[in-house]
């Protein structure tokens, strides 16, 4: 994420109204939070909440990397892939909470979005049960929230129906 190429691209997909889906391991947010700050003009999501450990439960390090990467108002968080970070036979909706809880008062529903990580997340369970799991965690919103996380928020960060 350092290499000055790497970045100098990225920076050219913000002039062609394009987005950029940043896909990393929890240990990785500081990096990621450096390449962010090079990157202003661009719309970054990070995806899966930025894989965080949740099958050992380790909160304390992603969370403080996760806090100083919502300070950057071009970036979005996408709400998925969570349980195959989690212990893919035993893991319990209750697992999930303390990260969705802290990935929402950071980032607000106005920059979280839904996703499935559909197939990769049938490693861990089916789409159906995640779909319910997530919905059900969504229900503490208003419904123009919740429209806003379900698709609001992904039709506005991609582009869509423009």
């Amino acid at each position: 994420m350092a290499d000055p190429d790497f970045i100098f691209g990225l920076d050219q997909l913000a002039g062609f109204g394009y987005t950029y889906d940043l896909l990393i391991y929890w240990h990785q947010l500081d990096a990621a939070i450096e390449l962010v700050r090079q990157l202003p003009e661009l719309s970054i999501v990070l995806d899966h909440i930025g894989k965080p450990d949740i099958r050992d439960g380790r909160i304390l390090k992603w969370s403080k990397g996760l806090a100083r990467l919502a300070e950057s108002p071009n970036v979005f968080c996408k709400i998925s892939g969570l349980v195959t970070e989690a212990h893919w036979q035993y893991w319990k909706p209750d697992d999930l909470v303390p990260y969705l809880d802290l990935t929402f008062q950071l980032f607000g529903p106005e920059r979280c979005m839904y996703g499935s990580d559909w197939p990769v997340s049938t490693l861990a369970t089916t789409y159906e049960v995640w779909l319910d799991q997530a919905l059900h965690y969504f229900e503490k919103f208003s419904l123009t929230e919740q429209t806003a996380i379900l698709s609001g928020n992904s039709k506005r960060f991609y582009g869509i129906g423009k």
